[in-house]
């Protein structure tokens, strides 16, 4: 039987389930089915029946796109209970989720696995002024998706493009997690059991740390009210009460281009303490009452000219800088 938690967190109290495995933020109300909280799981997991899989590969295990489409509108109908989801494999994965994706309303998929060249754009919020495969991948993904909830499957044995014969590091695990989250993914499954990998401690930490603490990702959405020192890729994205300021450490997962594809993932010689200060600019009516680090590090908030600037301090692949949200009386009363 399932058990009901309450965690106090630097950015509110949010009610976890756990059981059988799944961890995942738990509203105190039935969401919309495309309003979903923060989902950490393993691809094993998404077989149950609460899980709400319906079909798996629709490019080419079902048929022709018509008759997979024809299939999957079946079993939509017929599905009863929570959310319904798809798993798009790597086959033709944006072409799949523009054709199968609106049907559901949960699309499962891989975004490591489709290097996309496509600069973001001028005025984007995910990611502004980050051009890497990678994060253009999940960028593009997410867009497709449209208001779907969005997860993202991450091997980790290493995919072969990514990282030839090797396993990602838990730094290139954290990168790559930060990077799907930042992009608006609801979140992460896992591909293999987590015991199998060298870092599994610190995946569990991980995966705690972001349940206990972002629920509230899960129906964030990008905002511009944050800029990062010139080559700092971050994301800023604004929940119930709370601004997620997401970020990578560039020295993991730096893909050189050539002619054909992208160089494998190297490992930096000398990784570094990356820092550096955000400067936030709340809209009117809000301020941050505190903030903390992903593993709940409470941070010094300066003041000064209108503005709100955090010191950060990037260890490992990434980071998530919590601000806790408050609105003005007149804000409260809707005045």
């Amino acid at each position: 039987m399932a058990r009901m938690l309450w965690l106090t967190k630097c950015a509110g109290i949010i009610p976890l389930v756990a059981g059988a495995g799944v961890w995942a933020a738990v509203p105190a109300t039935r969401p919309a089915a495309r309003a979903s909280a923060l989902i950490i799981t393993t691809q094993g997991m998404t077989d149950s029946p609460e899980f709400g899989m319906l079909m798996a590969c629709p490019t080419h295990a079902h048929g022709t796109y018509d008759e997979a489409e024809e299939k999957l509108r079946g079993r939509v109908e017929r599905h009863q209970g929570g959310p319904s989801s798809i798993y798009i494999c790597r086959s033709q994965q944006i072409e799949a989720v523009r054709r199968f994706g609106f049907l559901v309303d949960r699309v499962v998929l891989n975004p490591y696995v489709l290097f996309v060249s496509q600069k973001p754009a001028e005025q984007e919020l995910y990611w502004p002024k980050v051009d890497h495969p990678v994060i253009n991948s999940c960028r593009a993904l997410r867009y497709e998706s449209q208001d779907r909830q969005l997860l993202a499957t991450l091997d980790l044995t290493g995919e072969a493009m990514l990282f030839e014969s090797r396993a990602p590091t838990f730094e290139e695990i954290e990168w790559m997690v930060m990077a799907a989250l930042g992009s608006g993914y609801q979140g992460i499954i896992w591909r293999e059991a987590i015991d199998g990998h060298g870092s599994a401690g610190r995946i569990r930490r991980l995966t705690t740390q972001l349940l206990n603490n972002c629920g509230a990702l899960a129906t964030a959405k990008p905002v511009d009210w944050a800029t990062a020192p010139q080559g700092q890729p971050m994301s800023a994205l604004y929940g119930e009460n709370a601004l997620f300021l997401v970020l990578l450490n560039p020295q993991y997962l730096n893909l050189q281009a050539r002619k054909d594809r992208f160089a494998t993932a190297p490992l930096p010689l000398d990784p570094q303490d990356c820092t550096g200060q955000v400067e936030i600019s709340l809209p009117q009516g809000l301020d941050i009452s505190s903030a903390c680090t992903l593993a709940g590090k409470p941070l010094a908030i300066s003041r000064g000219a209108g503005r709100i600037s955090l010191a950060y301090r990037l260890h490992g692949g990434g980071e998530i800088l919590i601000c806790a949200l408050t609105r003005s009386v007149s804000q409260v009363r809707g005045g």
